[in-house]
C-alpha cells in the first residue's frame, strides 16, 4: 500500500540554522582576523595610532564603575527575556518608540560603565565640535563663520576639519540663546541614535513587511554600537540621516502629492545631513536600492532637488559644499591617513562597522541571500559600506564614522533562524554579551 510523503515545511521567511552558523562563523572570522592582523600592522608601523586595530583605543579592562556594570548585566537580561515576545505583541508605534527608547537605554548603560562622566566628558575634548564654537565667535557669527571655513579649516579641531560646518554652526547658536553647547551636543546625540532605530524600522516594515520589522526590532536596539554612539555627534549624524532614508523610502511606496511631499521632505533632511557628515553620499544607496526595485524614481528626483536647494542655500549664507568636501579631503590625506595602509583598513573597516552591527548581521544576512526583496535596505546599505570603504577615505575609526549604515545593516537580523521566543532570545543574548564585552575590553577615547 503506498504511504503518502509528509509534506514538505512551507519556505521560511527566515535562514536555516546550517546558513546562519556559517554566516556567524564568518562574522567572527572577520574580526578575529583583523584584530591579529591589525596587532602586526601596528607593531610594524607604531605611527598609525590606532593601538587596537581596526578600534580606536587600547586593549585594556575597563570598568570605572562595577555598579554601572551590574546595571547594564541586568538591562541586558531583561531585554532578552521580554524584548521578543514584546516585539510581537505590542502595537506597532509602541513598538517603534519603545525600540527607540531601549536603544538610548542601552546606550546609558555600556557608557555609564566607564563612570558619571562617560558620555559628556568626550564632547568636551579638544578634538571635537563643542571646541570649534569660539572658531564661529571669532569669525564675527555664522556668515563670517561659513565664509570663511574651508580657507581657515586646517585651523579647526580635528572633528571639525573631518565634516561640513553644520554642528558648530548650530552649537554656536546654542550657546547665543544662552543653551550649554555640551548640554544640546549630548542631547542630540542620545535623540538621534534613538531616532535612527525608530526610523529604520519604519522603513523596514514598509518595504518588507510587520512581521520581519518585528522580529528585527530588538537586535536593532540592542546593537553594540551604542558603545561608540554615546560618546560621538556620529550619532546624532546617523539619527538625521537615517530619518531622510526613512522618508526617500515611505516616498517609493506612494503616490501622487503624498509622494511628493513625502519625498521632498528627505530631500531637505538629505540635504541637513550632509551640511553635517560627508558620509551622507554612501548610506544613500539605501533609499536607491528601494527605488530601484519599485521603479519610482520621481520620489529620489524630488528629494534630490530638495536636497540641493537646502544645499544652495548654505552656498548663498558662505558654505560651498564640493568646497568643503574637496578641503577636508586634502586636510585628510595630511593627517594619520599617510601612515595606515588601505591594504589593511579596507577590511578592518569591515571588521570595526561588523562588530557595531552585532554578531546578528553575519547570521542574519545567510538567510537574506535567499530573500533579497524583503532584504533590499540590507542590500542597499550594503551597497554604501563597500563604496565608502573602496574610496579611502575612511581608514580606522569606522566603528564610530558608520554608524550611520548600522541602523540598516541591523535589519539584516530579521532573517535570523528561529521561529520561536526561546531561539529569538538566544540572539539577542549573543548581541548583548558582544556589547558588553568590548565595552569591558576595549578602552576608547569616546
Amino acid at each position: 500500500m503506498a504511504v503518502d510523503a509528509p509534506p514538505r515545511p512551507a519556505p521560511s521567511a527566515t535562514g536555516t540554522w546550517g546558513a546562519a552558523l556559517v554566516g556567524l562563523g564568518l562574522w567572527t572570522a572577520l574580526v578575529w582576523g583583523a584584530i591579529v592582523w591589525g596587532a602586526r600592522v601596528v607593531a610594524a608601523q607604531p605611527e598609525m595610532r590606532i593601538s587596537a586595530a581596526p578600534f580606536v583605543g587600547t586593549w585594556e579592562r575597563m570598568v570605572a564603575d562595577e555598579g554601572a556594570l551590574r546595571a547594564a548585566v541586568l538591562l541586558g537580561a531583561l531585554a532578552v527575556v521580554a524584548a521578543p515576545p514584546l516585539a510581537r505583541r505590542l502595537p506597532w508605534r509602541a513598538l517603534v518608540a519603545g525600540a527607540g527608547a531601549l536603544a538610548v537605554a542601552w546606550l546609558l548603560a555600556l557608557n555609564a560603565v566607564d563612570g558619571p562622566e562617560a558620555l559628556r566628558e568626550p564632547l568636551t575634548s579638544r578634538y571635537e565640535y563643542v571646541a570649534g564654537v569660539p572658531d564661529v565667535e571669532a569669525a564675527g557669527g555664522a556668515f563670517g563663520y561659513l565664509d570663511t571655513f574651508t580657507e581657515r579649516i586646517a585651523d579647526y579641531p580635528t572633528h571639525v576639519r573631518g565634516h561640513p560646518p553644520g554642528l558648530v554652526t548650530g552649537l554656536w547658536a546654542a550657546d547665543q540663546v544662552g543653551l550649554d553647547p555640551v548640554e544640546v551636543n549630548l542631547a542630540l546625540v542620545l535623540a538621534g541614535w534613538g531616532g535612527a532605530v525608530a526610523a529604520a524600522l519604519v522603513a523596514l516594515r514598509d518595504v518588507a513587511g510587520d512581521a520581519l520589522a518585528r522580529r528585527s526590532a530588538p537586535l536593532v536596539a540592542l546593537a553594540p554600537g551604542a558603545i561608540w554612539a554615546g560618546t560621538s555627534p556620529d550619532a546624532f549624524f546617523a539619527g538625521v540621516t537615517a530619518a531622510a532614508v526613512a522618508a526617500l523610502v515611505l516616498a517609493t511606496g506612494r503616490q501622487g502629492r503624498r509622494a511628493d511631499v513625502t519625498a521632498a521632505v528627505g530631500g531637505v533632511l538629505v540635504g541637513v545631513s550632509m551640511l553635517l557628515s560627508y558620509a551622507t553620499g554612501p548610506v544613500l544607496a539605501v533609499p536607491l536600492a528601494v527605488a530601484l526595485l519599485r521603479r519610482r524614481l520621481r520620489p529620489l528626483v524630488v528629494g534630490g532637488v530638495a536636497a540641493v536647494v537646502v544645499l544652495l542655500a548654505a552656498g548663498l549664507a558662505g558654505f560651498w559644499w564640493p568646497a568643503g568636501l574637496l578641503a577636508t579631503r586634502e586636510e585628510y590625506h595630511k593627517g594619520l591617513s599617510q601612515f595606515r595602509p588601505l591594504s589593511y583598513f579596507v577590511v578592518g573597516n569591515l571588521a570595526a562597522v561588523a562588530v557595531a552591527v552585532g554578531p546578528s548581521l553575519g547570521a542574519g544576512l545567510a538567510g537574506l541571500a535567499r530573500r533579497l526583496r524583503p532584504g533590499i535596505l540590507v542590500v542597499g546599505a550594503l551597497v554604501g559600506v563597500a563604496a565608502a570603504d573602496l574610496s579611502g577615505l575612511s581608514k580606522g575609526e569606522t566603528e564610530r564614522i558608520w554608524l550611520v549604515f548600522v541602523p540598516w545593516l541591523a535589519g539584516a537580523a530579521a532573517f535570523l533562524p528561529g521561529p520561536t521566543d526561546r531561539v529569538h532570545r538566544g540572539w539577542v543574548a549573543l548581541q548583548v554579551a558582544v556589547g558588553i564585552g568590548f565595552q569591558v575590553a576595549l578602552r576608547t577615547p569616546w
